[in-house]
């Protein structure tokens, strides 16, 4: 563990380390497993703000000519449903990194 923790702590230190894991949900939250383990709330902060900065960005699973579809451009149910799911989930981390972000920088985090 305490290799991974060494591990794990460099690279969420690296202002523009690899993207994947903050790109890639899974990928994001095994870090977020471990995040806990940065001693320096500000560290931890930088990694959530890299990652809300990410969400900020547009983005679709289906694109037409390069601008990203919307659930209410589906005509496919089930294409539809996907981007209906995956903007809730983005709802919900928003509001969970908005909120960490806050206490954290307001040093009311809980462990």
């Amino acid at each position: 563990m305490a290799a991974c923790t060494s591990s794990t702590r460099h690279r969420n230190r690296q202002p523009s380390g690899s993207s994947v894991e903050i790109t890639d949900r899974n990928s994001f939250f095994v870090l977020l497993a471990f995040l806990g383990q940065l001693p320096d709330p500000a560290d931890q902060v930088r990694v959530l703000r890299r990652r809300l900065a990410f969400m900020d960005e547009p983005g679709s699973f289906f694109y037409d000519e390069g601008r990203p579809l919307r659930a209410r451009d589906m005509t496919d149910r089930f294409r539809r449903g996907m981007l209906q799911l995956a903007s809730a989930t983005s709802k919900a981390d928003r509001a969970w990194l908005e909120r960490t972000i806050g206490e954290l920088e307001a040093g009311t985090a809980h462990a």
